[in-house]
């Protein structure tokens, strides 16, 4: 539960990461609305757990060079770039999204065991909010995954920019100002990639390839 999730135990697994597996940069996706949270004060324990993933990052001290240990610890955004999608489809199916009271909406008579939240789900708002009203979108088939097809794009390009932040050009030094650069390099990355921020269409296909660094380009 959110209450277990201490950042202590945050930090247990990185430090297992760099021990038993000799990992050297830790990447933490934020948690995205699912079944996890199915009214809002179970939305509120995930924020927080959110918020501890984000403390443990910014709080982290790189070991020594040459000093085994993990050296980086990065946040991907994934719960700001899936609840800017769910708010965008509230949005446009009709609900209120002046607060966050419309996740929590949820199928009724579906053939899951838990009721499926409807801004996740469909594409419509539901007719009594009745499962077979509900007209699904591309966004999770189930309340609980999301569709690879839609969101994996993304997901995988946020990934490889944010490890070209630390892993491309000359790795940037355990200093208060290499950790600046990798920090505005990860802001972007989220910024780019774990937003509704359209990506232009130049850098579709063509067998373009892009490059993420924390080092400053003259």
């Amino acid at each position: 539960t959110a209450a277990q999730l201490t950042r202590e135990r945050i930090t247990e697994v990185v430090i297992f990461c760099g021990k038993m597996l000799g990992v050297r940069t830790v990447i933490f996706s934020t948690v995205g609305l699912d079944n996890n949270a199915i009214t809002a004060e179970m939305w509120d324990g995930v924020t927080k757990i959110n918020e501890l993933v984000h403390d443990v990052a910014r709080s982290w001290v790189p070991p020594n060079d040459g000093e085994d240990g993990v050296k980086w610890v990065l946040v991907q955004e994934f719960s700001n770039f899936t609840s800017a999608m769910l708010n965008e489809n509230g949005k446009h199916i009709g609900y209120d999204v002046s607060s966050n009271a419309f996740f929590f909406e949820r199928l009724k008579g579906g053939a899951t065991s838990w009721a499926q939240s409807i801004p996740m789900v469909c594409a419509n708002k539901p007719k009594d909010d009745l499962d077979s009203n509900c007209k699904r979108n591309k966004i999770s088939p189930d309340g609980i995954h999301w569709c690879v097809e839609t969101i994996g794009p993304r997901f995988t390009a946020s990934i490889a920019c944010l490890l070209g932040c630390v892993h491309n050009e000359r790795p940037p030094e355990a200093s208060p100002e290499g950790l600046k650069s990798v920090r505005r390099c990860e802001q972007e990355c989220n910024n780019r990639f774990m937003s509704l921020v359209p990506v232009d269409e130049s850098w579709i296909g063509n067998e373009r390839t892009f490059f993420a660094s924390s080092n400053v380009v003259s």
